[in-house]
Formats: C-alpha cells, sequence, structure tokens
C-alpha cells in the first residue's frame, strides 16, 4: 500500500479496526497531533498467521518513519504477542504495547483472560500464565472481535451468551482483545458477579508517562486524524461513536 500522509511528529495509535478506540479515548487530552491508523483491509488479526504479522507490521511500522512520529501505541494484543519486538528492532521512535491481563488478574480465584487465538496461544501468553499461575483460565469468544467490528449487536449478544454457557461466572474477567472493551457494559450484564479489568487506562498512563515525563498542558481541542486501508470516512463515523 502506498505509504499514508502522516502529520509530523504525531502519536499514532494503530489497530486492526476499531478496537484501538479503548485505548484512543483516553489520550485524546495529551498536547500533539493524534493519528489513529486502522489496518481494515487486513481485520482480523486473529486471524492471521503470526508470522506473516510480524512482516508486515513491521513494514507498517517502517512506513510512519519519514512522519517522525512521537511515538506508536501498538493498541492490538495480537499484533504486539506477534510483532512489538520485531517492529522495536526495526524503528527508533518509541512503540507501546498492550498485553494479555493475565498478571493484573492473577490474584482471583478463578480469572478468565478473553482474547483472540493467536493472541492466548502465543508464546507470551504462555509464558505469562506460567508465571503467574496455571488456575488462571485462557478463553476465546469465537467470532467476537469480528461482530463488535461491524457492529453486529444480535450476535454479540449470542456469542455473550454461549460464553456464560462456556465459562460459568468467574470471579474475574481479562480482556485481552482491545474490541472487548467497547462492550464492556455488555459484557457486565452477562456476567454481573465478574469483576472485568481491561488495560486501557494503563497503557494511556504508561504512554503519557513515556512520552510526557514531566507533564504537560492539556489539549483543550484535540487535533484528531484517522487513516483506514478500507474507508477513512467509515472509520471516522464509528469514532464519533465511541470517543
Amino acid at each position: 500500500m502506498a505509504r499514508p500522509v502522516i502529520k509530523p511528529h504525531s502519536l499514532i495509535v494503530f489497530d486492526s479496526g476499531i478496537g484501538g478506540f479503548s485505548i484512543f479515548r483516553n489520550l485524546l487530552n495529551l498536547p500533539c497531533p493524534l493519528v489513529y491508523f486502522a489496518d481494515q483491509k487486513y481485520f482480523p488479526y486473529g486471524d492471521r498467521d503470526p508470522l506473516w504479522l510480524e512482516s508486515h507490521l513491521t513494514s507498517l511500522a517502517k512506513s510512519f518513519v519519514s512522519s517522525h512520529p512521537l511515538g506508536l501505541v501498538l493498541a492490538c494484543n495480537t499484533g504486539t504477542v506477534a510483532a512489538i519486538t520485531a517492529i522495536r528492532q526495526s524503528v527508533s521512535y518509541p512503540v507501546i504495547g498492550v498485553e494479555p491481563v493475565t498478571k493484573p488478574i492473577s490474584a482471583y480465584h478463578h480469572p478468565v483472560v478473553w482474547g483472540t487465538p493467536k493472541a492466548l496461544e502465543s508464546a507470551r501468553s504462555s509464558s505469562l500464565r506460567s508465571r503467574y499461575g496455571s488456575h488462571i483460565r485462557y478463553y476465546a469468544p469465537p467470532s467476537l472481535p469480528s461482530a463488535i467490528e461491524h457492529q453486529d449487536f444480535p450476535l454479540i449478544q449470542q456469542i455473550l451468551a454461549q460464553a456464560q454457557i462456556d465459562i460459568g461466572q468467574p470471579d474475574a474477567i481479562g480482556l485481552s482483545c482491545t474490541h472487548f472493551p467497547l462492550i464492556q457494559s455488555l459484557i457486565q450484564q452477562y456476567f454481573p458477579d465478574s469483576v472485568i479489568v481491561e488495560p486501557s487506562l494503563a497503557v494511556a498512563a504508561q504512554v503519557k508517562q513515556l512520552l510526557f515525563p514531566q507533564g504537560y498542558t492539556p489539549s483543550v481541542t484535540p487535533h484528531l486524524h484517522y487513516i483506514s486501508t478500507q474507508s477513512s470516512v467509515n472509520l471516522k463515523k464509528l469514532a464519533e461513536q465511541y470517543l
């Protein structure tokens, strides 16, 4: 694809689709241009071969170099476990990822981490579970990222009803796909006794500390730009719904 036109010194928040909005919406007061980049042509990443994904994301990250980005937030769990090491070795600007929330829910007795199959089957996810406890279950709600991406709420409800059957009522659910926090209130309705943990605030805090360690004056009117490898117009319409 042609190199996207990105304003110099922007913070780029990147995902395969709209899931990264769950992190992007916590960064809107930063005093820098903000770019949301959705690689929707290749959505969903959860169905992609990890080696292909590593190569593809590294190539995209390199294409941003000439814009001298302030940093890149890889707001995708699947993309993070597949490619963040290779990306960091290939570019000089800061790259922040989002990992499975295995550690934050490890103190609970019956925790379940939700994610995509590729992310949960990764070596990184296996390492985290080995470190923080074999009592942590991993669960991949079938087609849930796609249902959220396409705003198919009847299908979302069917998937959540099936999840109730599959996992019962755990005491904690860790949302390890950035699409999932977009429907957190709906998930809570199906799992009223579960504490829901998601990483967006923690990732946003990490971004702010890394890029603005001395603090900053919050922006009143954020400079936002939306880029999609499919339809930037549709992406912007969805942003108005979630931001």
